[in-house]
């Protein structure tokens, strides 16, 4: 029987226990990388650089699911749906009966696990991307379902399974490539001497393409493939970006130096733009230094975020409708289709995008006390506009608080049995721009080098983010925090108030050995608790340790272990993604992983 899970009152699919089901893929991975240089005079080099890359991965997912929540172009109804006559031998008859339906067809939303594991493999050598899957065919395998002779609560006879078997399809789905040239012209030198130095200007010119083109099998362009619910068209786009760019150091007393730069870019699908930055720095002793920076930025969406195909797939479980469900853990909502469950949601690029903007300031200090040792300090100040991301989270859509600023995101159906609200039937998770953001923080570097001694010489080191403000955007136009804060977030991702990297080395003639630890501070959860209130998920503290032997000429050895005490996530409810207990944007779900590597350098 497939892993069960129990959401609020109703029980469900659980695919994070469905034994089999990968967290993390299977990859095989080889790289040749080359790079040439020659210098023409002193101030201008030519260079040229080469990677070639062959990637394989496979990912092994639960059993697709099949029901009336899966859009599909590729039938008659719209959509995948199962239902169970009473003639079929697997009627359940008392279950039935027992509700109120007995007699009756019944809609069964079922994980085909009569069909097998989902798998797909990605081929990337280096320009195009070959996918592939194996999975059925919708106008195939739904039919058998429908016919009543699979037992979708129990096992299967081999000549029933040997049906089903026959009807699986291995196909590549399709071929990608992103192809970018370019071309670029550096130049350097000393223009003018001042008195505190000599006057340094760079500038530069800089051109370039990018196409993108993406083919799909015929049965993904009709929607007939399980687990791609829509028509994928095929995409060929392409733009081409020239800047040119400068930048000029000013030395203006001997302990004061200044740089301006500035860069001008011009795409063919979003105009042109120009950012300048302008940096200055104080040294008064070797000791001590103080440096300021202000800058602008601009990023375009990328050709795959303005122009994948948008096609409809599935929330995550245990999601509801605030309007159709607003009790989803009252007794009486264990029948409402609208609670605990999954919706469609659209998936794909926006070519109604619009280009990332930002401002930042930094001011910082670097103070060296003693030989070997330096503290550096940075407090920063970004302000962004029209960030791109990949959806707000349905969570936060669904949200009862929040429904009514995004209700503009979730289409529900025209008409429908009693009336308005009607069901849901797809909540837009394309790209989108999620409005502002001021994020304001502290940078920590610290260093220090003990002199070399008998017992070997010793290194420390601990890098950190101090999250002061975190500030996005609502549609409404007001502001909320999210320092250590998932609860009602617009964009996936935490930032937690505190985050640092610490560790210890020793050198000791050829051989080295580091302990490093990385920790992240506590945070409010994505969900709030059964009794409505805010959760805190804990702190999280990982322990790697590295060895290294450089001993045999040209040659390094080294060993590891990542997460070496084997700690486990801290606990959270978020639903975000498809696995359970854990957030997989900060956590390795494969706990303690020892490595070691042989490098020989060619000189």
């Amino acid at each position: 029987m497939a892993p069960e899970v129990q959401i609020g009152i109703r029980c469900r699919y659980n695919p994070a226990a469905q034994h089999g089901v990968e967290s993390i893929p299977e990859t095989k991975q080889w790289n040749v990388f080359g790079s040439g240089r020659y210098q023409i005079n002193a101030d201008w080099q030519a260079y040229i650089t080469g990677l070639y890359s062959s990637q394989e991965t496979t990912f092994q997912i639960q059993p697709t699911p099949l029901s009336d929540q899966i859009f599909t172009t590729s039938l008659p109804g719209g959509a995948a749906t199962i239902t169970l006559q009473p003639t079929s031998p697997f009627y359940p008859t008392a279950l039935a009966a027992a509700n109120g339906v007995g007699g009756e067809p019944l809609n069964i939303r079922y994980r085909c696990v009569v069909c097998g594991f989902r798998s797909e493999t990605d081929n990337n050598d280096a320009w195009p991307i070959v996918a592939g899957a194996k999975g059925f065919r919708y106008t195939q395998i739904v039919p058998l379902l429908n016919s009543g002779v699979v037992n979708m609560f129990g096992p299967n006879t081999d000549a029933v399974q040997q049906q089903v078997n026959a009807l699986s399809q291995t196909q590549n789905l399709t071929n990608s490539k992103l192809n970018g040239y370019g071309i670029d012209f550096k130049g350097s030198g000393d223009i003018y001497k001042l008195p505190a130095g000599p006057l340094a200007l760079a500038l530069g010119v800089q051109a370039g393409k990018e196409t993108l083109t993406q083919t799909f099998n015929p049965l993904l362009q009709v929607g007939d493939m399980t687990g791609y619910g829509g028509n994928f068209d095929n995409i060929d786009h392409s733009r081409t970006v020239w800047a040119v760019f400068g930048e000029l150091n000013i030395p203006i007393v001997k302990t004061v130096e200044a740089n301006i730069a500035v860069r001008y870019d011009h795409y063919s699908d979003f105009g042109s733009t120009t950012n300048p930055k302008v940096s200055v720095r104080w040294q008064p002793v070797p000791s001590f230094l103080m440096r300021a920076s202000y800058g602008t930025g601009f990023l375009a969406p990328s050709l795959y975020q303005l122009w994948t195909p948008v096609v409809p797939g599935l929330s995550q479980n245990g999601v509801s409708d605030p309007l159709r469900c607003p009790n989803p853990d009252d007794p009486a909502s264990a029948n409402n289709p609208d609670c605990n469950t999954q919706f469609t949601a659209t998936f794909g690029g926006n070519p109604d995008l619009k280009p990332e903007k930002a401002n930042q300031t930094t001011v910082g200090i670097v103070w060296e006390p003693l030989n070997g040792a330096s503290i550096g300090v940075d407090w920063f100040y970004m302000d962004l506009k029209d960030i791109v991301t990949n959806g707000v989270p349905i969570a936060t859509i669904l949200d009862p608080n929040l429904y009514s600023l995004y209700s503009s995101l979730v289409t529900r159906a025209a008409t429908c049995a009693g009336g308005q609200p009607c069901p849901i039937t797809a909540i837009a998770q394309n790209f989108v721009n999620i409005g502002k953001e001021k994020i304001q923080g502290i940078d920590l570097d610290a260093r220090f080098t003990s002199p070399s001694t008998a017992l070997g010489r010793f290194r420390a080191v601990i890098t950190g983010t101090y999250y002061i403000q975190y500030l996005a955007s609502q549609p409404d136009g007001s502001f909320a925090g999210f320092v250590s804060n998932a609860y009602q977030a617009v964009a996936t991702g935490i930032t937690p108030r505190w985050k640092s990297y610490a560790a210890l080395t020793w050198d000791y003639g050829p051989w080295t050995a580091t302990l490093a630890n990385n920790y992240q501070s506590s945070y409010i959860d994505v969900l709030s608790d059964n009794d409505g209130n805010l959760r805190r998920v804990g702190s999280m503290s990982l322990w790697d340790i590295q060895g290294s032997y450089t001993g045999f000429k040209d040659w390094t050895l080294t060993i590891g272990a990542k997460n070496v005490f084997d700690t486990n996530p801290p606990f959270t409810n978020s639903n975000l993604t498809f696995q359970s207990g854990y957030d997989p944007s900060y956590y390795d779900a494969r706990a303690r992983v020892v490595y070691g590597s042989v490098r020989w350098t060619w000189k």
